[in-house]
C-alpha cells in the first residue's frame, strides 16, 4: 500500500465482509462550501464543557491533546504517534478545517484548553472511485499475470472468484514483495471484499453526499465519564447536515477495547477483521521502529438522513 500501512490480508474467509482499504491510499475529499457554513457557528454543551468545530486561534492550545493521542499510557499502546516533525503542519490543519474543508475537527474545551478531539474525514464517491481505481488496482494489479477487472471479477459466483485470482496470481511476485508470512487466500478475500465495498457504496451513497471516516481521543483525566460516547452523538448530528451518509473507522485494534466499545454502543456495525502490517514510519510506544502487524477490525453505521431523498429528487 505505502510505507506507512504495507499490507492488509483478512483474518476470516467470510464472503460478507467490508473493508475501507482506500482511506490508506489518498487524500479525502473537499466538503462543499454551503456545507460548511453551519459549523461555524456549531456549540454545544456536554456536562459543562463546551464542544466546536476547531478554529485558527486554538492553535496554540492543540500540541498536549494530540501528543496525548498515541503516548498517553492509558491509550492502547500501538496507536500511532504524531510525527514531531509533521505536528506544527498537523495542528494548522486542524486549526484552519473550517477554511480548507477537507475535515471536520470537533474540540472539546474546559474553558480555553482543548480536552478532546473528534475527526471526521469525508469521502465522496469520484475520490473513492478514483482512489480505487487509480491506487489500488495498480497495486494490486503488479501481482497478477494481467489487470483486474472489478467488474468480471465480482459478476463471478462466489466459489469462482477465488480461483479466477489463484490462476492469475503471480506468486513470485508477490513473495518478493511480501517477506513475511502471508496467507494468499486472506490476500485474496481482503481483495474481493474491498472491491465489494467500494461496490456496496457505489450503489448506496448518491451524489452529493459522503462517507466518514472517524478518529478520536480525549485526554485520560476526563475519562470514563461518557464524554466520548456524548461528542460521538453530537457529531453524528453535525454530520448528517453535512451530508454525510455514513461514518466508518477503518482501523481499530482488536486489543483497543474502549473504541471498540464506543462504536459498538453506539451502533456501529463490525465489518472485516484484518491483519494490518506496518512499516518503519508507523511508530508506537510499543514499536518505535515500526514494522509489526496487528489484527484489526472496521466498524461502520449508516446516519438516519431525512434530506437523501428530498436532495437526490431535486436533482
Amino acid at each position: 500500500m505505502n510505507e506507512r500501512i504495507r499490507w492488509f490480508e483478512t483474518q476470516t474467509t467470510s464472503h460478507t465482509e467490508v473493508y475501507f482499504p482506500f482511506t490508506q491510499v489518498g487524500l479525502c475529499s473537499q466538503l462543499s462550501p454551503e456545507l460548511i457554513v453551519p459549523l461555524k457557528t456549531f456549540e454545544q454543551t456536554i456536562d459543562g464543557f463546551t464542544l466546536r468545530v476547531a478554529q485558527s486561534h486554538d492553535a496554540p492550545y492543540l500540541e498536549p491533546l494530540l501528543r496525548s493521542y498515541g503516548e498517553a499510557s492509558e491509550n492502547y499502546d500501538d496507536l500511532e504517534f504524531f510525527n514531531e516533525e509533521k505536528l506544527p503542519v498537523v495542528i494548522t490543519n486542524i486549526s484552519n478545517c473550517l477554511q480548507h474543508r477537507y475535515f471536520i475537527t470537533f474540540l472539546l474545551f474546559d474553558g480555553t484548553i482543548p480536552i478532546a478531539f473528534f475527526q471526521i474525514d469525508p469521502y465522496d464517491m469520484p475520490r473513492v472511485q478514483a482512489l480505487c481505481s487509480e491506487k489500488l488496482l495498480p497495486f494490486w494489479d503488479q501481482f497478477f499475470r494481467e489487470p483486474l477487472r472489478p467488474a468480471e471479477l465480482l459478476s463471478l459466483p462466489t466459489d469462482k472468484r477465488l480461483e479466477f485470482l489463484r490462476i492469475r496470481l503471480q506468486r513470485d511476485i508477490l513473495e518478493d514483495y511480501y517477506n513475511i508470512r502471508y496467507s494468499t487466500e486472506h490476500f485474496f478475500h481482503f481483495l474481493i471484499g474491498s472491491l465489494k465495498t467500494v461496490r456496496f457504496l457505489q450503489q448506496t451513497v448518491p451524489e452529493g453526499f459522503y462517507i466518514g471516516n472517524v478518529s478520536y481521543n480525549l485526554l485520560p483525566q476526563y475519562r470514563r465519564k461518557g464524554l466520548m460516547a456524548q461528542i460521538l452523538r453530537a457529531a453524528e448530528s453535525v454530520a448528517r447536515q453535512a451530508h454525510i451518509m455514513f461514518l466508518f473507522s477503518d482501523r481499530i485494534a482488536d486489543g483497543n477495547k474502549p473504541s471498540i466499545n464506543l462504536l459498538q454502543r453506539d451502533g456501529f456495525t463490525p465489518g472485516g477483521s484484518f491483519i494490518a502490517s506496518y512499516g518503519e514510519i508507523y511508530k508506537t510506544r510499543r514499536h518505535p521502529n515500526g514494522n509489526f502487524s496487528e489484527p484489526c477490525i472496521c466498524y461502520y453505521k449508516m446516519l438516519s438522513s431525512e434530506n437523501i431523498s428530498t436532495h437526490t429528487s431535486a436533482r
